[in-house]
């Protein structure tokens, strides 16, 4: 089963270079773009799940809004974007190098948005997602998918836990150019259940 969800979305477009001594940063501009989010289930069953970016507009995920622009401005002040996701997990709960896993000296990170789930059950299993955004991607390139599970500490202050998941630029059926990842489970109950964010950094 494949459900294709075309969404009107406000990404906040980016873009961070990493070198050896620091980051040099862009400003951040909101842009509005139609994104298509194509997704696959392991396991079809005709119950509605959709996975997908949230527009700026949407006045619900106010909350998922003011959590990105906090990680946007944490991100800017961090000495790198490899400092900032120095604590970057697996699915297994390992540590996550992503100048490495991508054999980078230099990292880039044009996305990051809020992404919500719905109608989500584990009997779906695995999901495929695949994301075209404004930025273009060439075929083949290897990507590092990101989420970002945010919550906060006993001070109230929020914290996030990025989760990283390999990814590629795909070749869609409309000859479109994709960022295709596979989320697990557990991955989708909790952007479902909580406030995430997603990231796509490459090299």
């Amino acid at each position: 089963m494949k459900n294709i969800l075309i969404i009107t979305s406000c990404l906040l477009a980016f873009l961070l270079c990493l070198t050896a001594a620091h980051a040099e940063t862009i400003p951040s501009v909101t842009i509005g773009d139609m994104t298509q989010v194509d997704v696959d289930v392991e396991n079809p069953q005709d119950v509605g799940f959709y996975l997908r970016t949230v527009a700026e507009s949407e006045v619900k995920y106010a909350a998922h809004w003011d959590a990105c622009r906090s990680e946007i401005a944490n991100i800017s002040a961090a000495e790198s974007l490899q400092s900032y996701f120095k604590n970057a997990k697996d699915v297994q709960g390992l540590p996550f190098e992503v100048a490495a896993f991508l054999d980078a000296e230099n990292l880039y990170c044009h996305e990051l948005t809020p992404v919500i789930a719905g109608n989500y059950t584990d009997e779906l299993g695995l999901v495929t997602a695949r994301f075209l955004f404004p930025t273009p991607y060439e075929k083949g390139e290897q990507v590092v998918v990101m989420i970002g599970l945010i919550s906060t500490d006993e001070d109230g202050a929020q914290v996030v836990q990025w989760i990283a998941h390999p990814g590629s630029a795909v070749e869609a059926a409309d000859q479109s150019i994709r960022i295709e990842t596979v989320l697990a489970p557990e991955t989708v109950m909790d952007i479902q259940e909580g406030i995430a964010l997603l990231a796509v950094l490459s090299r």
